[in-house]
């Protein structure tokens, strides 16, 4: 694979941070003093549909400081807690995008320093948020460019194709037909899916040695997430199934999370594809072994 592709791809997935998809607080009327009362904190959860109201102080230059946090049960109308904001609860704006997958697997929001005082919350939901697209867009593609350089190391000249029913070693070489007749320089591996390139791929004992599975059966389980995920966005759906609002709804109403088994699979993927990335742009133990 292109090492200058690679680099660039893996630049672009480390520059996605997560002060792009969290919500800005409103410190003009979605923050009160931390020694508001009861009465106040349960009157703007209400108007606001807050089920989390940051507490804090204000100083002479009208800065918020965020110190603590109230959690309020909205459909008991009762504010039931008020406690101080830990470390748990907060990650610096920085944070790469890609950890968000796991850190909102484990608990359903965080405050986010930006740069040194809390300005933002990030919660589930933003994870349908545009950059997440585009990041997991790049995650994909880069996945897709490193099978198809090992579909062409482990099967020199074409001979991958070989690996495909015919109708569908139709399908690839009348595209690529079609792409020169149009003046585009591409290889013939440029114009399979990613579906063709797990099927290539699948059946080589030397690229599952790469990635450490110990079957087809095993590539086939972490491949059908990927494709899965690829769908879903190639079509514009969102990358967790359920709709951002519901999942907003949920936050603010301390519901259950709907959701939650959709975000464990996300995690999944996203660790999947990372695992993958890592694997297959490291040193080529394989291939020497390949019995092509």
């Amino acid at each position: 694979m292109d090492d200058l592709y690679h680099q660039t791809m893996t630049a672009l997935e480390q520059s996605l941070h997560c002060r792009l998809i969290a919500s800005e607080l409103d410190l003009d009327r979605g923050v009160l003093v931390r020694d508001a009362s009861d009465q106040q904190i349960l009157a703007l959860a209400q108007a606001s549909s807050f089920s989390r109201v940051p507490l804090g102080t204000l100083d002479d230059q009208s800065d918020w400081t965020i110190t603590h946090v109230a959690l309020v049960d909205l459909e008991r109308r009762m504010v039931q807690e008020r406690r101080p904001i830990t470390v748990e609860d907060v990650i610096s704006g920085s944070t790469p995008i890609g950890m968000a997958f796991e850190l909102l697997s484990v608990r359903p929001f965080y405050f986010i320093l930006d740069p040194c005082r809390i300005q933002r919350i990030l919660t589930q939901s933003d994870l349908n948020r545009l950059p997440v697209r585009t990041y997991l867009h790049t995650l994909l593609d880069h996945v897709e460019e490193l099978l198809a350089g090992w579909c062409e190391r482990l099967y020199p000249h074409d001979g991958w194709i070989d690996c495909l029913a015919q109708d569908a070693q139709e399908r690839i070489q009348e595209l690529h037909r079609t792409k020169q007749e149009a003046d585009l320089d591409t290889r013939l591996v440029d114009c399979t899916t990613l579906s063709d390139k797990g099927n290539i791929l699948g059946r080589s004992p030397a690229f599952l040695n790469q990635l450490q599975l110990t079957s087809r059966r095993t590539f086939r389980k972490e491949f059908s997430p990927v494709k899965g995920l690829r769908d879903r966005l190639d079509h514009g759906l969102p990358p967790l199934e359920t709709a951002a609002d519901e999942l907003r709804n949920a936050l603010r109403h301390v519901a259950p999370l709907s959701n939650r088994k959709d975000l464990a699979r996300l995690n999944r993927v996203v660790g999947t594809l990372h695992a993958w990335i890592g694997a297959l742009s490291g040193p080529d133990e394989a291939a020497a072994d390949h019995d092509a």
